[in-house]
């Protein structure tokens, strides 16, 4: 993009910023503080919307970073969403080191002491859960970016012998592909009494059978029902935004257009949409919720196996509701 190109870039933005005030006039009539806000929201916008034209043209861990916004804008709201519920979070899923601390603190036949030592709060405070996490490491084990480490290869002959022939491979979450955290969510649901079984058949087949500490983290969340309750939101929102969105951006003949200027409207009906799931989940988050009010696009679930994977958990998941709208919250902010 020219100097020329940026100028006429950004000059397009602002006067759709005063259109949408009302016009010039109305513009004039804001208060300085009134207008400081409108430019804030301005180029949150600009700067979401302007990393389209040239998404292939930035490193990978940039990329990775871009495709990982939404999802941890939704995380962080799902983190609070579990405080303000007053309920048990998810499991604690931590490394190695810090794993051997809280062991020897949670023992119950160890010491009583009601003050944490600093190495115990830090293991606390660096430990993560939930289902972001939870795909993170799991895409260590099963599709991990060095292909002579990890399960790759092993887990898709078991997969496709005893469980489908049609399986391929679980999601690539060290790439920098889009929604890769969501392929994984909606992968882990589809097969969820597969994985199960399958990591204890790969910790009983070792010489000596025990498990790694990913592994053992892997396997504890998919047991979790917390865990699994935020991997149930990551799906509704991967099948009901995410994909839709891609497929729209994407599609040949799509009604935006390829340049960037173009996209804005969309982004307003993506968010305009995102509100409306916020104000009647039970338009996604129900046993009898469809695709034709419950997605972007009011087309078909890109995965449905997935998806019917999370209405038959809904039952004995009683957060799943408050969970989603959390996650969809957080992602509001993105696309504004």
């Amino acid at each position: 993009m020219t100097c020329g190109d940026l100028i006429a870039y950004l000059s397009a933005w602002n006067q759709m910023k005063i259109a949408k005030a009302g016009g010039p006039e109305a513009w004039d009539k804001l208060s300085p503080s009134e207008q400081a806000e409108c430019n804030k929201q301005l180029m949150t916008r600009i700067i979401q919307t302007f990393g389209k034209e040239d998404y292939d043209c930035l490193p990978q861990e940039d990329r990775r970073k871009l495709d990982l916004f939404i999802f941890e804008a939704g995380n962080k709201e799902m983190v609070l969403e579990w405080e303000k519920l007053g309920v048990e979070p998810p499991i604690l899923l931590a490394n190695k080191v810090n794993a051997a601390i809280l062991r020897r603190l949670m023992d119950p036949g160890g010491p009583s002491e009601s003050l944490l030592s600093e190495d115990e709060k830090r293991a606390f405070e660096e430990s993560t859960c939930g289902g972001v996490k939870a795909t993170a490491l799991a895409g260590m084990i099963l599709h991990n970016k060095d292909n002579k480490r990890g399960q790759g290869d092993r887990h898709i002959i078991y997969f496709k012998e005893k469980v489908d022939k049609d399986y391929t491979q679980f999601p690539p979450i060290h790439h920098s592909q889009f929604g890769s955290h969501g392929d994984a969510a909606a992968n882990f649901l589809q097969y969820l009494e597969d994985y199960i079984i399958y990591f204890n058949i790969l910790c009983l087949s070792k010489v000596n059978p025990t498990f790694t500490n990913v592994e053992s983290n892997v396997l504890k969340a998919l047991q979790d029902d917390a865990t699994l309750t935020e991997l149930c939101a990551m799906v509704l929102y991967q099948q009901a935004v995410s994909k839709p969105y891609m497929c729209i951006v994407r599609g040949s003949g799509s009604k935006y257009g390829n340049n960037v200027l173009d996209l804005a409207p969309l982004h307003v009906l993506v968010h305009e949409f995102v509100t409306k799931i916020i104000d009647k989940p039970e338009l996604l988050v129900s046993s009898d919720a469809s695709y034709v009010e419950g997605s972007l696009d009011g087309k078909e679930w890109d995965n449905s196996k997935a998806m019917e994977a999370v209405f038959s958990l809904m039952g004995q998941l009683p957060y799943v509701k408050p969970l989603t709208v959390a996650f969809f919250r957080g992602s509001s902010a993105t696309w504004k």
